[in-house]
């Protein structure tokens, strides 16, 4: 008998690979379990934020000003929740709580698709309707900043409105797109891009269409003929809805039915290729997620640099959400559930959710609102090494600094059978609260515990190649898994 140590999944979810093929370092399934560079570590929980505003957050945002603050757009307000509790009413009486905003001159302007709101803007201080002339305020339903203006989308057209140099109000103006595009469809949002990451004359305006259809226009000002130029015309999949694009570095991601798409790629392969998307190794898994609930609102994404995370939110329901979780160093994806999200934000290096449930909560702890977070991961198939020899499993010995090792579920699946699995059992485990943020003397903190533990269980399993499910539940402990032992004899060649 042998024993073989097998490093965790680092190569992270993978959707893609025959189970024959998969890559030894990869995982069939990870669920709250992320994926770095020399191990996998749990996701952290979430703990409430605000109080219960009784209406769904359906819009979640970072202003940035003097003082920077979290506003949420929910029961017909847009609110200051900053503070926390049930935030401080910025505004009232709007009939649409999506809102579509960008930054200008130190004001933040929100545009939603209601007939009745309007375009508002924000200095820190006072929400007030934006004085517009030429257009319609209630068409303008998405905003973007680019080169010093604010260029709006007319709703249901394949038009955009722009104001003077230096402008987000006054006197607007109309360019109108429906002579260069060849697939029809409404205008989506305009995107700002630059291949360097930054901003200067090399900026591009991107037009979005529903269709998926993108045209590309060089120069900063619509009006004039001699600084504004088609650049070119591009075609992929139809993005999911009006928060689909994300800026990410250099880059920006586009959300669409055909997979998470860089616009640096889209520009240059269009839908021939689906080798360089940005999801590309989760590509079956993300399509059968769009195919099912593409129509749903909620499709989001962000980028928390402190955790190198790029998160999709996939609303599943109008209550229930999972995310597809990229760590952008390792380049490995993983799944996460029990994160109920309808908008997130990014605040003050904190990574935030509004819900449907009426709370905004915040990515810390290491429980789910006091609940145990269950984790999944299974490795791939391995043939250790030498495909025409059966293998009798005896013993596996998973490597983690779990404090309770001995509650680790450990499951083979044998010759690329994955059966269903039973039910398991959580440890004695108090629930943690965030360090300083739980009631002192009361409150357990989240643990961190250095070193490994194991545990090793007998596992009989004879195949020619076998693959591991490991499951458990915490809600003290962050835990990282660094390998898993096996113990093996040959079992006959063929």
């Amino acid at each position: 008998m042998s024993g073989v140590a097998i490093a965790a999944p680092t190569g992270g979810w993978n959707a893609r690979d025959s189970l024959a093929e998969m890559p030894p370092n990869d995982a069939i399934e990870l669920i709250n379990i992320v994926p770095n560079g020399d191990s996998c570590k749990t996701r952290p929980g979430h703990a409430a934020f605000s109080s219960d505003v009784s209406a769904a957050h359906q819009t979640l945002e970072t202003y940035h000003g003097a003082t920077d603050m979290m506003i949420s757009g929910h029961g017909g307000k847009l609110v200051n929740m900053t503070a926390g509790g049930t935030g401080v009413n910025m505004g009232t009486g709007f009939s649409d709580n999506k809102w579509y905003v960008t930054e200008f001159k130190n004001r933040m302007i929100f545009c939603n698709a209601h007939a009745s709101d309007g375009v508002q803007d924000w200095d820190g201080t006072t929400l007030t309707a934006t004085s517009i002339s030429g257009a319609t305020s209630a068409d303008l339903i998405h905003c973007t900043t680019f080169k010093g203006r604010v260029l709006y989308v007319e709703k249901d057209s394949q038009s955009f409105w722009y104001p003077g140099a230096g402008s987000y109000a006054g006197a607007m103006t109309e360019f109108d797109l429906s002579q260069q595009t060849t697939t029809g469809g409404d205008l989506l949002y305009i995107i700002d891009w630059t291949r360097d990451g930054g901003s200067g004359v090399d900026d591009l305006a991107v037009f979005v269409f529903t269709t998926g259809e993108i045209i590309v226009y060089a120069g900063s000002d619509p009006g004039s003929a001699t600084d504004w130029a088609m650049l070119g015309r591009f075609r992929i999949g139809s993005p999911l809805g009006r928060r689909s694009a994300t800026q990410i570095g250099g880059d920006v991601i586009i959300k669409t039915v055909d997979g998470y798409v860089p616009l640096s790629a889209a520009l240059q392969e269009g839908r021939y290729s689906e080798q360089s998307n940005f999801s590309f190794k989760i590509d079956p898994a993300v399509k059968t997620a769009t195919q099912t609930y593409k129509d749903n609102f909620g499709w989001e994404s962000i980028h928390w640099p402190q955790a190198s995370w790029f998160l999709v939110n996939v609303p599943i329901s109008t209550t229930e959400s999972v995310q597809h979780i990229r760590n952008t160093t390792k380049g490995a994806w993983c799944k996460a559930t029990g994160l109920n999200a309808s908008c997130w934000t990014v605040f003050d290096d904190n990574l935030y959710f509004g819900s449907p449930d009426g709370f905004i909560y915040k990515i810390a702890g290491g429980s789910d609102q006091g609940a145990f977070i269950p984790f999944t991961g299974t490795m791939a198939f391995n043939y250790f090494g030498n495909p025409h020899n059966k293998k009798q499993l005896t013993a596996v010995e998973p490597i983690t600094n779990f404090s309770y090792p001995k509650y680790i579920d450990s499951r083979i699946h044998i010759d690329h059978d994955l059966k269903s699995l039973p039910p398991y059992d959580a440890p004695p485990e108090a629930a943690s609260s965030d360090w300083n943020v739980g009631e002192w003397d009361v409150a357990s903190w989240v643990v961190s515990t250095p070193g490994s533990k194991t545990a090793r269980k007998n596992i009989v399993g004879t195949g020619y190649a076998l693959a591991l499910t490991v499951r458990f539940k915490s809600r003290a402990q962050s835990v990282t898994w660094h390998a898993t032992h096996f113990w093996l004899k040959q079992a006959g060649i063929v």
